[in-house]
Order: structure tokens, then sequence, then C-alpha cells
């Protein structure tokens, strides 16, 4: 009965027990509050080394951000203004390739225009080809044009490929250009996201060291946000002048180029122009020596057709003479035999036998003398009848020439107006006054095909035209005037 109550009571603890519990609890309570004490000290500390350091480090993210403004800013002025000097000298390059083009295409003309001439002049009868001046003349000037459309299509091909070259460096620069604008507005873009440092410095009024933290990097991604591969500053920068001197060095040697190539046009154009003038200087020259010599041929074709006129009246007078001889020889032969038939007693030389014989030696003789006239002139005739035809084969040739040399010295025209007082010239190109005056003389010319002479461009161009090969003098096409 004594065990059974007091199965509903607790131990009762003996006294040590009891304190030393109590004084467990005591010292665990004390370290945890040692220890908490410790770490919020430690917590405040390291809070304020944060605050710190993320202020500064905002900071410097604006000095920065100003600092690139500054570069950007500069780099986008230089590729600007390199992408906008460029843009006239492209301009200028095009208006080079425009007028290298316009010089080869009439290069090219001229070039066939002088072969034109070279080819009618080879028609030329086979005694007339000779070397003369504007068969020389015309080869130089062959030659000339030939290597100005040489020159001209290297000149034309330099151009292009630096039309292209900085074509591709103003894609070039724009990118960059581009680029950097986008940079800037990015940039821009990132400062307004944060005006005034977003973390302010804590009033912290206990007073406590900075723990040593040291500057501890951030990592790649931490700094930049991605893992994307980044440009060093200094190659960033270097890579944008290179861009900038390359459009410089490009835009500078094409206007060098430019200027070399307006030069050689220049100058192509000049001794072009020279050899034109040689040109027409020969050709005249060569029309005024043919025509003098052409007169001189019709000349002495005329006198020779007199000489033949006059020859051929004295063989029929010398023919007749022959014929009138016969009768008065054949009446004396007559009169011979008879008196030959005399008997022979009477077979005297008496006056009637000498006079008979003398009058028929008289005969006999003006016969022969008369006969061998003839024969001789004969031969003279055949000699003058060679000599008429060698001289009107001459005078045809020389004929065929003063065409074909006048049809290739106004060529590529082919007709001219009738009241122009100027068939082989225009007047008024580049005051070439001694030539042109020259040119005038040619007005002055004999017709030599009627062979009187012309005192007007109009009236020996009635003259010419009515003749059947004068065409090929005032007839075709027009065009402009080579000289």
């Amino acid at each position: 009965m004594g065990k059974g109550g007091n199965e509903g009571k607790e131990d009762i603890l003996l006294p040590n027990v009891w304190k030393n519990k109590s004084m467990d609890t005591v010292a665990k309570s004390s370290k945890l509050r040692s220890e908490t004490e410790y770490m919020r000290d430690l917590l405040w500390k390291y809070n304020q080394a944060h605050r710190e350091m993320q202020f500064n480090l905002q900071m410097q993210v604006k000095d920065s951000l100003k600092r690139t403004y500054g570069s950007l800013d500069s780099n986008i002025n230089k590729l600007d203004t390199t992408h906008k000097n460029a843009v006239p000298v492209i301009a200028r390059l095009e208006s080079t390739k425009d007028m290298l083009e316009s010089e080869k295409q009439g290069k090219e003309a001229e070039l066939e225009t002088c072969r034109a001439r070279l080819d009618i002049r080879s028609k030329r009868p086979a005694p007339e080809l000779v070397n003369d001046e504007p068969h020389l003349t015309l080869k130089a000037e062959e030659s000339l044009l030939t290597e100005a459309i040489s020159q001209l299509s290297k000149g034309l091909k330099d151009v292009g490929d630096a039309i292209d070259a900085l074509n591709k460096s103003q894609e070039i620069i724009n990118a960059d250009l581009q680029d950097k604008q986008k940079a800037m507005e990015l940039n821009r873009k990132s400062d307004e996201q944060c005006p005034e440092p977003a973390l302010k410095l804590p009033d912290i009024t206990k007073p406590a060291d900075s723990p040593n933290l040291g500057n501890v990097p951030p990592s790649k991604e931490e700094a930049t946000g991605s893992a994307n591969t980044l440009k060093n500053v200094q190659e960033w920068q270097q890579s944008t002048q290179a861009n900038v001197d390359k459009s410089n060095r490009l835009q500078k040697s094409s206007i060098q180029l430019c200027e070399g190539c307006d030069s050689m046009a220049r100058w192509l154009n000049e001794s072009a122009e020279k050899a034109h003038e040689r040109v027409a200087k020969a050709s005249i020259d060569r029309l005024f020596e043919l025509k003098k010599m052409h007169k001189v041929l019709k000349e002495h074709h005329n006198l020779t057709l007199e000489e033949i006129s006059q020859a051929e009246h004295t063989h029929a007078m010398v023919t007749k003479a022959l014929t009138d001889l016969d009768d008065p020889l054949k009446i004396t032969k007559a009169r011979q035999s008879i008196h030959d038939e005399r008997p022979g007693q009477e077979l005297t030389e008496d006056d009637v036998q000498i006079t008979i014989s003398k009058e028929y030696g008289v005969l006999q003789e003006q016969h022969n003398f008369l006969a061998g006239k003839a024969k001789s002139l004969e031969a003279q005739l055949q000699d003058l009848y060679n000599t008429r035809d060698e001289l009107a084969k001459d005078i045809e040739n020389k004929e065929i020439c003063i065409d074909l040399d006048a049809h290739s010295y106004s060529y590529p025209d082919k007709t001219y107006d009738p009241g122009d007082p100027q068939p082989f010239w225009n007047a008024a190109r580049d005051n070439k006054t001694a030539l042109i005056e020259k040119m005038k003389q040619t007005t002055e010319l004999w017709d030599y095909r009627v062979f009187t002479p012309l005192s007007t461009t109009n009236s020996l161009r009635r003259s010419l035209n009515g003749s059947p090969n004068s065409k090929s003098l005032f007839s075709g096409s027009t065009g402009k005037r080579r000289f």
C-alpha cells in the first residue's frame, strides 16, 4: 500500500544535480550570446565594407562611362568625317571613269576613221601605191590611237578597281560607324539606369574597424553579364584607326589617279590633235602635188594630141605626095620603055633619053625619100600614140588618186551643203588660220576633166558634180569635220 502511493510523484533531484543543471543552462546561454555578438559585429563590419566598395565601383563605372563617351565621340567624328570625305572622291572617280570611257569611244571612232582612210588610199592604182607622206602620217596616227586606246583601257581598269576598293572601305567605315553609334546609345542607356549611385553609405554609429576584404576582382560572367569574348581596348582603337587610315590612303591614291588620268587624257588629246594636223597638212600637200602633176600631165597630153594631129596631117600629106608620084613614075617608066623600043641604029643617048632618065631618077628619089619619111612618121606616130596612152593612163590614175585622197581627206563626211564655201575644212576649228588659209587655196584648182580654171568652190562643185567620178569629192552623208 505504501508502494502504490509513490507511483504518481516525480523523482526528487539532489541539490547538486539541480544546481549543475542550472549552471549548464547559464553557460550555454552565455556562449550563445557571445557567438551571436561576435557574428553580429562581423556582419556589421562586412556590410559597411561591402557598401563602401559598391559605392566606389558605381562611381568608377560612371567615370568609365564618361571617358568612354569621349573616346566614342572622337572615333565617331573621325569615322563620319572620313566617310563624308570619301563621297566626293568616289564622285570624282565616277566622273573620271565616264570621261575615260568617252575618250576611249572617241579614240576608237578616230581609229576606225584612220583605218578607213588607209583602206580608201589602198585602192589607188598599183603605179600610185607609194609610201607618201599621207600614208606615213596615217600609219603614225593609227599607232598613236592604238596606244591611246590601250592607255585609256588601263586607266579605266585602275579607276574601276579604285572605285571598288573605296566602296568596300566605305562599307567597312559605315559598319564601324554604326557600331560606334550603337555603342554610344547603349552607354547612354546604361548611364541613364543609374544617374546617382543606387547604394548609399550606411550610417553606422557603432564604431568598428573594417575588415581587410581586399580587392576581389569579379568573374568574367559577373563583369560582362555574358560569356562573349571582349576585345582589348587598344586593339579596338587600333582597328578603327586602321579603317580610317586605309580609307585616307585610298582617297589620296584615288585623287592622284584621277589627276593622272586627266593629265593622260589631255596629253593623248594633244598628241592626237597634232597627228590629225599632220595628216591634214600631208593630205593637202599631196592633193596640191597630185593636182599640179595632173595639170602638167594634162598639158603634155594636150600637146601630145596636138602633135599627133599635126603628125597625122603630115603623114597624110606625105602619103598623098607618094600617091601623087605614082602616075608620074608610071608615065616616065612607060616613056622610057617606049623609047627603048627604037631600032638598034636609033638607040642613041639623045636629049629625050637623057631627060627621061633624069626625070625618072628624080621621081624615084622623091618617092624613096617620101616613103622613108612616111615610115619614120608612122614610127613617130606610134610613139606618140603610146605616149598619149601612157599620159592618159597616168592622168586617169592621178584622177583616181585625187578622188581617193579627197575622199580620204574628207572622210567620214559624205555630202556637203552646196552653199558651204568650205568643202574640206571647218573654218572655226581651233583658229588654225595658216592651215585653213592653205586649205582655202584648194578652191583655186584646175578641174582636171574640163581643164578650165575655177575661181569659186561652187563652180568647182558644179563642174565636178557634172563628172561621173566626182561623187567621192562632194557627195555622201554629212558629219562633223575632223580638220
